[in-house]
């Protein structure tokens, strides 16, 4: 189909070069050649007598008219992928469909642990990929990059749709073989002992200040990490002790020496919500992937 000369193919070339900003990552993204992207791009540059996209050193910036498509082709492409889809119920047995899940990496260690079998016995053939685009929550929902985002539920977007994901406490955890710690973690200890902490939150600063912002504690941060997988690891042969949620305390516990403790200090529990692009609220496949991995992290809903 062509509008005004455009074929609209082209529509969904230029989304991921939109997205990826270099003719490589898009034709990877798409299973096209470079030269095919480079060749689509020409086409596209014509089209519209722009650019679109400029080199600039290593990289490739987008003009201001190439700006300001991001979002109308973004729609245009996400409504034309819904109608295909709608044109044959979803079947996860046969399906090839890729998702894509933004989460934390500690939230995608549970789900790949506990849910990935069930997902792959019902759906041998789908993909998933996980990624972490912590700077740019708000736009990649609106844009449709992801099926679905996981965020705090401060940060939930009141334009679309999204659901209770899971609730947990935080504890701390330390080495077994610490010999600082006998039975109980007191306060005095936790103020006292060095912290193993991670960056939160668009790396605006870390999880500890995040937690302990309005408790007048400030521990010693003697490490942060760029990942919640990487705490277990490190207090393990150190006196350092860690904040991290019950859910993932409890899932290294089973494969690392550590001692889980209440925390001393009353947190706010982590409250998660899964969001999902209005556009998608009436997929079957979004739908049948979404019940599976509230049911993964809360068990006694499924």
């Amino acid at each position: 189909m062509h509008l005004k000369g455009l074929n609209l193919n082209l529509l969904v070339i230029l989304d991921a070069l939109l997205t990826e900003r270099n003719t490589t990552y898009a034709g990877q993204r798409l299973y096209l050649s470079q030269s095919a992207t480079s060749g689509a791009l020409a086409q596209l540059r014509e089209f519209f007598g722009d650019q679109l996209l400029v080199p600039s050193g290593p990289k490739m910036v987008l003009t201001p008219l190439a700006e300001s498509l991001i979002d109308p082709v973004r729609e245009i492409v996400t409504k034309a992928e819904n109608l295909i889809d709608k044109t044959s119920a979803f079947d996860p047995a046969k399906s090839t469909r890729r998702f894509v899940l933004n989460m934390s990496d500690a939230t995608a260690v549970l789900l790949l642990s506990k849910g990935l079998p069930r997902i792959r016995k019902l759906a041998p053939a789908i993909q998933i990929e996980v990624v972490s685009y912590n700077e740019r929550i708000p736009e990649i929902i609106e844009q449709g990059e992801v099926d679905f985002i996981e965020v705090p539920d401060i940060l939930v977007s009141q334009y679309h749709p999204s659901e209770p994901f899971f609730e947990d406490e935080y504890v701390c955890i330390a080495w077994s073989g610490n010999r600082l710690l006998k039975k109980h973690l007191s306060l005095e200890q936790f103020r006292s002992l060095g912290h193993v902490t991670t960056r939160f939150l668009r790396r605006k600063g870390h999880l500890g200040e995040f937690l302990l912002r309005d408790s007048g504690i400030e521990p010693r941060y003697e490490l942060i990490v760029p990942v919640f997988g990487m705490m277990p690891h490190a207090v393990v042969r150190t006196n350092m002790i860690a904040l991290t949620t019950r859910k993932i305390a409890e899932y290294y516990a089973e494969i690392l020496p550590l001692r889980i403790f209440p925390s001393p200090v009353k947190l706010r529990p982590l409250k998660q919500v899964l969001q999902w692009n209005r556009l998608h609220e009436h997929d079957e496949g979004t739908q049948w992937l979404r019940r599976i991995l509230i049911e993964t992290l809360n068990p006694k809903t499924g």
